[in-house]
C-alpha cells in the first residue's frame, strides 16, 4: 500500500450482509476511513457455485439427449430398410418360409416402432429439463442478488507498507434449524434422541471445507443475558349468591395480575 489515501475494492463477498457488522483490521500505520458494501453486478457468473451446478446439469442433460436422439435415428433407419425389403422370399419359397418371414418382419417392425415412440418421449422430457435450466441460467444473469457483493474500503497510510487486512461481517442469507431423530430398538430399551442440524446458506459463496460453529444467539443483539421480570397472579374468588332457582348464581371477581 502506498503512502496517502487509497481505495481498495474487496470482491467475492456474500450477496447480502449487515453493513453495520463490517469489521476491518489493518496494520498500525493504516487508518480505515470508511467501509461500505455494494452489489457487484459485474461479477463473472462462472465464479458462482449455483451457476456452475446449473451448467454441469445442462451439459449432462444435453449429452443424454444426444445419445437418445442417435439411438432413435439409427432405429428409424433400420425401419426404413425393413419397409423397402418387403418382398418376402423368392418364387420358390414355401408357405412355412413365408410365414416365418412375415412373423419376423411384423415382430421387428413392432419392436422398432414402440422403441422409437419411447425414445421420442425421452427426448421431449430432456428438452423440457433443458429449457428449465436455461431459464434459470438466464435468471442468474439478470438477478443482482446472485451477482455477489463487494466491500469498498477508503484507507489512509502514513507510509508505504506491506501487511495483511482482516475483514469480518455478518451474512443474512445463512441459517440453521434443529432436527431430531428418534430411535427405538425395542420397548424394553431406552429411547434414543439424536440431535441434528440442517444448515443452509444462499450467500452466493462456496462453503467447501469451512469450519462451522452453530449457536442460537442473535449476532445483532447485545451479548448480555436478559433480566426476566417476575409476574404475580392473584387468585380467582368465586362467590355464590342466593337465587330463587334451584341452581345458584356464580359471580367471579376480576383476575388481577401485576408485574413487580
Amino acid at each position: 500500500m502506498t503512502k496517502g489515501a487509497s481505495r481498495v475494492v474487496v470482491t467475492k463477498v456474500a450477496n447480502n450482509i449487515d453493513e453495520s457488522s463490517i469489521q476491518v483490521s489493518a496494520p498500525g500505520n493504516v487508518t480505515i476511513l470508511s467501509a461500505t458494501f455494494a452489489q457487484n453486478l459485474a461479477t463473472d457468473l462462472t465464479d458462482q457455485p449455483a451457476y456452475r451446478r446449473l451448467k454441469d446439469s445442462l451439459t449432462a442433460l444435453e449429452l443424454s439427449q444426444s445419445k437418445v436422439r442417435n439411438t432413435r435415428t439409427a432405429q428409424e433407419g433400420t425401419l426404413i430398410l425393413l419397409d423397402k425389403n418387403q418382398a418376402l422370399g423368392g418364387p420358390n419359397a414355401s408357405v412355412a418360409e413365408l410365414t416365418k418371414l412375415a412373423e419376423y418382419y411384423t415382430a421387428k417392425q413392432t419392436e422398432l416402432r414402440n422403441s422409437i415412440y419411447g425414445l421420442k418421449e425421452k427426448e421431449a422430457a430432456f428438452e423440457k429439463d433443458i429449457e428449465r435450466i436455461e431459464a434459470k441460467l438466464a435468471e442468474l444473469g439478470t438477478n443482482p442478488e446472485t451477482a455477489g457483493g463487494q466491500i469498498i474500503l477508503q484507507l489512509s497510510a502514513t507510509s508505504e507498507t506491506n501487511g495483511t487486512m482482516e475483514i469480518r461481517y455478518v451474512a443474512r442469507n445463512a441459517w440453521w434449524n434443529s432436527h431430531y431423530d428418534l430411535k427405538l430398538e425395542s420397548i424394553s430399551k431406552p429411547l434414543k434422541l439424536v440431535y441434528k442440524a440442517n444448515v443452509r446458506q444462499e450467500t452466493g459463496l462456496d462453503w467447501k471445507h469451512v469450519k462451522l460453529t452453530l449457536n442460537t444467539g442473535n449476532p445483532s443483539s447485545a451479548g448480555t443475558a436478559p433480566e426476566l421480570a417476575t409476574w404475580f397472579l392473584s387468585p380467582v374468588i368465586r362467590i355464590r349468591e342466593p337465587s330463587s332457582r334451584a341452581q345458584g348464581k356464580w359471580r367471579s371477581l376480576q383476575v388481577q395480575h401485576y408485574k413487580k
